[in-house]
């Protein structure tokens, strides 16, 4: 592949927004080395590796290392940008393969988990593979500013992910760290996705800050809109049943405003709900009905909306193109997930 400048495709007008559009090419690109990187000298690593890969997803992750490359407007090398944007995709699987088996998860995207398949142990030590297979890629780009970023994240993310299951079912302790904690696991993660495609691209100080701070802020929005999807989301589509974090004792930020804004004794009652150990079906139908009911979604959804609009004043300070334009119906397109 030779070297491009950004700002070279746009999406036809009358068209619905598709914020893929400028980067399908090297989203192909970036699949063909992910097949490539995740094989292994035995074989069961690979196929569970296989497993998780071929499952889709958004590739939201390398979509942005790219899109924030594009960004900036200048030549880079887009092997370069393959590089890293698969390595975040491979970090992304890793994360996912631990959580599977922390939160006993026997399904993602309506397909069994690796876990469900091939048990704990060897899925564990299959998401480490995946894991250093990630840093292999970066250490083969060489760039150390990128691979600090990602190794300080990843401190972040193991931080973020203990603090979560420490304070399980602990309303109080939710309610004090419950920023911090979608800060560390997902809000950072698009924040260096972002840091790592201006870096590549050669981004000066104040655009790589920009895109790094819309990452974050885009971050934010994502995890807000996904928790209200455990309320709210068809399980068909979001892959997942109804109340799921309740489950796993993760009080998120529409259950927690609903605790807050329910009449007492309603909320006390609420409270107790959503601490118990085996939380029960009646209890989740409950507390979510009570989400819907008091507002606390809609109050959610506009703390969401309220992040994008951040993500989208971040770019008033990138310059003009197709990737802008992308990256402005992302945050955009946040709002109106349904999976």
């Amino acid at each position: 592949m030779t070297a491009h400048m950004a700002g070279q495709e746009r999406v036809g007008e009358g068209r619905p927004p598709d914020w893929a559009a400028c980067v399908r090419q090297e989203l192909g690109d970036i699949e063909v080395a992910l097949g490539k990187v995740i094989g292994s000298s035995v074989p069961a690593i690979t196929r569970i590796s296989d497993h998780l890969l071929t499952a889709g997803g958004k590739r939201l992750r390398p979509a942005l290392v790219t899109l924030a490359a594009k960004a900036c407007c200048a030549p880079y090398d887009p092997d370069r940008v393959v590089i890293i944007a698969a390595a975040t995709e491979l970090i992304h699987m890793a994360t996912l393969m631990h959580d599977d088996v922390i939160d006993r998860t026997d399904s993602r995207r309506g397909r069994a988990t690796a876990n469900a398949f091939w048990g704990n142990k060897l899925t564990v030590l299959s998401g480490d593979y995946v894991l250093s297979r990630a840093f292999w890629l970066l250490t083969k780009d060489g760039d150390l500013r990128a691979l600090r970023l990602i190794a300080d994240l990843t401190l972040a993310m193991s931080e973020g992910e203990a603090l979560q299951l420490i304070i399980s079912g602990c309303v109080k302790s939710w309610e004090e760290y419950y920023w911090r904690i979608i800060r560390d696991k997902t809000a950072r993660f698009l924040d260096v996705c972002c840091q790592c495609g201006a870096i590549v691209a050669g981004g000066d100080e104040s655009l790589v800050k920009a895109l790094s701070e819309y990452g974050l802020n885009l971050g934010i929005a994502f995890q807000i809109t996904d928790d209200i999807l455990d309320i709210t989301g068809d399980p068909a589509k979001t892959g997942k049943p109804v109340g799921s974090d309740l489950r796993d004792g993760k009080i998120t930020l529409p259950v927690l405003l609903a605790l807050q804004n329910s009449v007492e004794p309603d909320g006390q009652a609420l409270c107790k709900m959503a601490e118990q150990q085996n939380i029960g079906e009646k209890e989740i139908t409950a507390i979510c009905e009570a989400a819907l009911r008091c507002g606390a979604v809609d109050m959610a959804r506009e703390a969401a909306a309220g992040y994008v609009d951040k993500a989208h004043r971040c770019l008033e300070d990138v310059p003009s193109s197709p990737a802008r334009d992308a990256l402005y119906e992302l945050a955009e397109s946040i709002i109106g997930r349904m999976s």
